[in-house]
């Protein structure tokens, strides 16, 4: 499963990296986070982001994100721990999308097309093209590069 899999591998620290970080990805973090802990995220913006959501660990019930942050930092709630919870939570929240697309025709039909659009797409450049504006800007700019709608579904 998708989910299990990435929330394994998932970079999981109980520390901040002591590396120094560029300007360029320190202007990309929305919030100052020094822990940089995707699991964590998760956990306070998808699962903490619904109204009256609890977490439990260990036998324990958290109401509040921090305090199963501190739980987490403080080794009560072990990574293992945590990545297990996570996989259940985030499997719970997908399994109604999952049921639709499995049940419903046309969205199963719509999967199937997007299923095969992803297969049919191009491979990367070989290079990557660096662009320069004219006139330059100042400051850090940001800029996202898709393409144009040609087919409506």
């Amino acid at each position: 499963e998708d989910v299990e899999r990435k929330i394994r591998k998932a970079y999981c620290p109980r520390v901040p990296e002591v590396a120094a970080r560029s300007e360029e990805a320190e202007a990309m973090q929305l919030v100052q986070d020094e822990l940089m802990n995707p699991c964590l995220d998760y956990l306070q913006h998808i699962l903490f982001g619904q109204p009256g959501y609890t977490f439990s660990a260990n036998g324990k019930v958290y109401s509040r994100y921090v305090d199963a942050r501190a739980a987490f930092l403080s080794g009560e709630i072990s990574e293992a721990t945590l990545k297990d919870r996570l996989i259940e939570e985030v499997n719970k929240l997908l399994d109604p999308v999952r049921t639709h697309f499995a049940k419903d025709p046309f969205a199963r039909d719509l999967l199937a097309k997007i299923t095969e659009w992803k297969k049919e797409s191009a491979p990367p450049p070989a290079r990557v093209a660096k662009l320069t504006l004219q006139p330059p800007l100042a400051g850090v700019a940001f800029v996202v590069f898709a393409p144009l709608p040609e087919d409506f579904v």
